[in-house]
């Protein structure tokens, strides 16, 4: 939309080098501020969650639980269904803990 809006003053006839000058130097703080604000907006509004289930007690129904939550990130718990893996988590403080959405 931004970009299309300069081309067409471009071509509605800005008199001069100067005036496509300042037409390009608008259109490239355009931009840049159109790439950066939407990261910065992502960034405030998504704050990373805390990762809590490393190294704490971990179950499965089949295979080795503590696999899918070692000091490794190349081991992985692999399981089929209707398999389940359960973290106990109650050694973490209570603080440190978030409800989590499904969905």
């Amino acid at each position: 939309m931004i970009s299309a809006f300069l081309i067409i003053s471009i071509t509605k006839g800005v008199d001069g080098t100067e005036g496509i000058k300042k037409v390009i130097i608008i259109f490239i703080v355009l931009a840049i501020i159109t790439s950066i604000l939407p990261v910065a907006v992502s960034k405030a509004a998504h704050k990373p969650i805390p990762l809590i289930s490393k190294g704490v007690p971990a179950f499965a129904s089949v295979g080795t639980a503590s696999d899918a939550n070692d000091e490794n990130y190349g081991t992985s718990w692999k399981g089929n269904p209707p398999g389940w893996l359960a973290y106990d988590l109650s050694i973490v403080p209570e603080s440190q803990r978030i409800k989590v959405q499904d969905g």
